[in-house]
């Protein structure tokens, strides 16, 4: 959920030579020819030099922080 709307979410970490790297994806179908429930797809990954997160609670914290803070607009 980001910011109380329903969505799709993927969460993905791997550990290559030693650093862990993130994949996080969120996405909201959004409501046909609605101009405050549009299509959202918010992404954020560690792709090139890996993650400074200390495990992956913290790492699913922030993303959760993350997409809390995200707020629709009033209908």
């Amino acid at each position: 959920m980001a910011g109380g709307l329903e969505g799709e979410e993927i969460a993905v970490s791997a550990t290559i030579e030693g650093k862990t790297f993130y994949a996080f994806q969120f996405e909201h179908g959004g409501t046909l020819e609605s101009n405050t429930r549009p299509y959202i797809a918010i992404e954020l990954g560690t792709h090139e030099n890996g993650s400074n997160f200390k495990s992956n609670d913290e790492a699913l914290a922030f993303w959760d922080k993350l997409l809390d803070s995200f707020k629709p607009l009033p209908e």
